[in-house]
């Protein structure tokens, strides 16, 4: 049985880097990968921590937090953990979506249209430039804005 505080395993489809924002593959079941824009549905943030003990050979010549074909590890809805941001961010009110790298970025204002970009959830602290770690309160969701 699945329930929030227990989801369900996503499977790697690529590698995925510490603290990066996961979506939900559109092509193969039940598999997902670092986020690329706001196109695909998200379900959460990378765990900030490497597969191989760091400092170690195996971290250096694989510094990803899971390989492509292992579970992600990853914080789901209504948890908090840190996620790398791709710009600076200042508005603590606004929400947080994925860049093309899968990195944390403030949803910009936008009239009503029709492109639905997916929310990851809502800044705890602010970035004052691109690569920064900050916290984050995941709460995937969808909002609609041109």
């Amino acid at each position: 049985m699945n329930s929030f505080l227990s989801p369900r395993q996503l499977i790697a489809s690529a590698d995925v880097r510490p603290a990066r924002i996961i979506a939900v593959s559109a092509s193969a079941e039940e598999t997902g990968a670092e986020a690329t824009g706001v196109s695909l549905p998200v379900v959460g943030v990378s765990v900030n921590a490497f597969k191989y003990a760091y400092g170690g050979f195996e971290q250096i010549a694989v510094p990803y937090a899971c390989q492509a074909g292992d579970a992600i590890p990853y914080y789901g809805a209504f948890s908090q953990c840190q996620v790398l941001s791709g710009a600076a961010i200042s508005n603590l009110g606004r929400a947080l979506v994925s860049d093309n790298a899968g990195r944390a970025v403030s949803l910009t204002a936008a009239a009503p249209g029709s492109t639905v970009n997916w929310i990851v959830g809502f800044p705890l602290d602010t970035a004052a430039a691109a690569n920064e770690l900050i916290r984050l309160y995941v709460s995937p969701a969808q909002t609609v804005l041109s």
